[in-house]
């Protein structure tokens, strides 16, 4: 399962074609915490514009939160583990 600003989006198929649209938004991403779930930020142009958090059990990926925009970006709570 997947939620976006869209709503939830369910079954694997789904989850994948919104997740690769999704990715199509940034030049290049990097691998971050996402108000402390693993995921990873996406940059356009150097300014953060989109973001996904993986919620994982039993080592597998059960739902991804996915959000896009600046300043929706902004407010989330990221940490690089680069920095």
């Amino acid at each position: 399962m997947a939620y976006s600003e869209g709503g939830p989006v369910h079954g694997a198929a789904a989850v994948a074609e919104t997740a690769a649209a999704f990715a199509g938004r940034a030049d290049v991403s990097r691998p971050a915490l996402v108000d402390g779930a693993v995921g990873a930020v996406g940059f356009a142009a150097g300014r953060p514009v989109s973001a996904v958090g993986a919620t994982l059990r039993r080592g597998r990926i059960v739902t991804l939160s996915l959000t896009s925009g600046e300043d929706r970006v902004r407010a989330l709570d990221l940490a690089f583990p680069d920095s």
